[in-house]
């Protein structure tokens, strides 16, 4: 039976499938000219962030090489060394370009001089190779999704684009926008940012996503442009502020506009007055909220909080006082699945347990005080994935939990485990090999994914792998993943549990629920 030709649109949808893969990318590439020109797109959409720091400066050259005459002219009263020798691209690269962040340009433009041309920084052009870039970009690219403005990394140097931002349509498709301000953007050390930020209130209307750092104390100018871009916005959805704990009332009202939109809203170093917990109440489609090191200036926030109708389904919260939390947690609802906490105690537990039954995701951070409150609460939900840190602090320490608590804490896990678990990561104890191997005859749950931190550290590498393999021999049934914390994993690990049909991998390649956010 001959064999039938796939048509291009549906060759371009399984390309997009592929988008994430860059091995199978690239050797797409090489099947013809139409596949080629399918995957170049993909591989330079987002070179910056996917190209590691060492080859970043290949990507430089090659956006040179697209330059146009006016875009040379710019350097060539700098007789840069082997400009010459820079010839055209088979393809416009420049045009596909998606993501745009200062501080990834600027220094991806030190590291090509440093790497090609024999002039000292100081006497060279950065700030025209740069300024060439993004009028390049603006010139060139059809839809920047994504921009990055954080000029105080690297003394990043924006040029004057007025002219350039007033003709140019790429930034009308912009989706994701983040800004950093420190002290040196207020004292306005980079009018050129300032002048981009004025812009963008006219020419992007469908921002998505927008996440601001505010580093410094803010002047009235700058919060007042970021207020005109927050307004603005028709489909505003994720918005993330870190204030540093300097009080800004006037952002989060704005955000007044887009209380029947925005779905997840992330707050970090941030002080609650009653306005803006006012503001946080009114939100009619909210259900992810992020509080980071929060604080509090209103002493009733659950009078406030009362009237709240989110249901939310994901809650991250830590190092926030507890008449906050506990307010947010009574408004969370039986929507809520996923939380995030560090403060455990009993009134928590009773809250969440009271408001919140139906947490399928739980991700809690104990200490050698509270790790038996724990128990029996996990055992009364119906938990899918639970991640638990534990920690001693001591003199502004970090340490490990103790051999005899962590063994006291692995018996009673063992026998509270829900059922319904299939994920668990444990990180923060020193665990004995005794301990471990009768949590491992213990655990009657049907894990998929175990992740353990702190297993035998001061055992060599035989005795960690048959304990690792008494495990995986009990739970071969479910069990698809094991990860540890070793830099590298000896291929004789990876042969004895592939053979019971288990990956195991380091525990830096996994991301936790806490770090997700």
């Amino acid at each position: 039976m001959p064999m039938r030709h796939l048509s291009d649109d549906l060759i371009h949808d399984i390309l997009q499938y592929l988008r994430e893969d860059r091995v199978a990318l690239y050797y797409s590439l090489c099947v013809n000219r139409f596949w080629s020109s399918q995957v170049v797109p993909l591989l330079w959409c987002q070179p910056f962030v996917n190209c590691p720091l060492s080859k970043r400066h290949l990507l430089i050259r090659t956006y040179i090489s697209c330059f146009n005459t006016d875009e040379l002219n710019n350097l060539n009263p700098y007789k840069i060394n082997n400009l010459s020798e820079i010839q055209p691209t088979l393809f416009d690269y420049a045009r596909y370009l998606e993501s745009i962040s200062d501080c990834h340009l600027n220094s991806s433009v030190l590291d090509w001089i440093h790497k090609q041309i024999n002039q000292k920084f100081s006497d060279f052009p950065v700030g025209s190779i740069t300024a060439s870039l993004w009028h390049l970009f603006l010139r060139k690219c059809v839809k920047i999704h994504s921009i990055l403005i954080s000029p105080h990394y690297f003394n990043s140097l924006i040029p004057t684009l007025k002219s350039t931002l007033l003709t140019s349509t790429a930034l009308h498709s912009l989706r994701n926008l983040e800004i950093v301000i420190d002290r040196d953007f207020i004292k306005g050390k980079f009018p050129n940012t300032v002048e981009i930020l004025k812009h963008l209130s006219l020419l992007c209307i469908n921002i998505e996503y927008i996440e601001i750092k505010i580093l410094r104390k803010i002047n009235p100018l700058t919060q007042q442009l970021i207020i005109d871009i927050i307004k603005t916005q028709q489909n505003l959805n994720e918005f993330k502020l870190t204030e540093n704990w300097i009080h800004s009332t006037n952002i989060i009202p704005s955000l007044d506009v887009h209380i029947d939109h925005i779905t997840s809203l992330g707050l970090f170093s941030f002080l609650f007055d009653d306005t803006s917990i006012k503001i946080l109440s009114k939100f009619t489609c909210l259900e992810s909220l992020q509080l980071h090191k929060c604080g509090c200036i209103e002493k009733y926030p659950n009078r406030i909080l009362s009237d709240a109708i989110f249901n939310l389904k994901s809650l991250f919260i830590v190092g926030t006082p507890s008449n906050l939390t506990t307010s947010i947690i009574a408004k969370a609802g039986h929507m809520l699945q996923l939380l995030v906490m560090d403060c455990v105690n009993n009134d928590m537990i009773d809250f969440v347990s009271k408001y919140c039954p139906n947490i399928s995701m739980l991700y809690v951070e104990l200490t050698q005080n509270d790790y038996t409150l724990l128990f029996p609460w996990i055992s009364s939900l119906q938990l899918e994935t639970l991640e638990v840190k534990c920690s001693i602090e001591s003199r502004n320490r970090t340490h490990l939990l103790s051999a005899i608590d962590s063994g006291k804490f692995l018996q009673l896990l063992s026998q509270h485990l829900p059922l319904t678990l299939t994920f668990l990561r444990l990180e923060g104890m020193e665990i004995l090999p005794e301990d471990f191997n009768n949590f491992s005859k213990n655990c009657n749950v049907p894990l998929q994914t175990f992740i353990i931190q702190g297993i035998l550290k001061h055992y060599n590498d035989d005795e960690v792998l048959y304990l690792i393999s008494q495990f995986a021999t009990l739970h071969n049934k479910t069990l698809e993943l094991f990860g540890i914390d070793r830099d590298v994993i000896p291929q004789k690990w990876s042969k004895r549990l592939k053979k019971l049909g288990i990956d195991i991998f380091s525990i830096d390649d996994f991301e936790t629920l806490y770090k997700s956010y």
